[in-house]
């Protein structure tokens, strides 16, 4: 799918990616520099990911992604 936003965990041991077309989010761990088995969740239908809209909290315990309902603009 087309990914539309990506962002590290503050550690550094995750990668979240936020897909469009889908409507879904990856979280996938990492070791040594290899990405392990993603987490994958919907969002649901009629919503789309923001472009560069993901970020962690400051200790990597939370992620907010960015979206666009077909009827206006929500983070969650």
């Amino acid at each position: 799918g087309v990914t539309n936003a990506v962002s590290w965990s503050p550690n550094g041991n995750y990668l979240a990616i936020g897909r469009n077309n889908s409507s879904t989010f990856s979280i996938y761990p990492v070791s040594n520099g290899a990405l392990g088995t993603p987490i994958t969740r919907s969002f649901g239908a009629n919503v789309q990911v923001m472009n560069n809209a993901a970020a962690w909290n400051s200790s990597g315990t939370h992620l907010a992604f960015g979206l666009k309902k077909f009827s206006g603009y929500e983070l969650q």
